[in-house]
């Protein structure tokens, strides 16, 4: 089984943020992350919604893992 967790889609939606290396990087990455992840981890129901819409990954194969500390 292969997993990931994605924290947010900013290099993607905000290209302006960030140099066009680190662009290229996370481009890359979540696109084989959708393609061979059987399942992806978001750490918010937000994030799990754009992983869905903007990486096409189906819904079902996300899973929010909220952080947090234990106290």
């Amino acid at each position: 089984m292969r997993a990931t967790t994605i924290y947010d889609l900013v290099p993607l939606h905000f290209r302006e943020w960030v140099t066009p290396r680190t662009y290229a990087m996370h481009a890359r990455k979540y696109a084989n992350a959708a393609a061979t992840c059987d399942v992806v981890f978001a750490i918010s129901e937000y994030t799990a919604r754009d992983v869905a819409e903007t990486l096409h990954v189906p819904r079902e194969r996300i899973h929010v893992a909220y952080p947090a500390v234990k106290e």
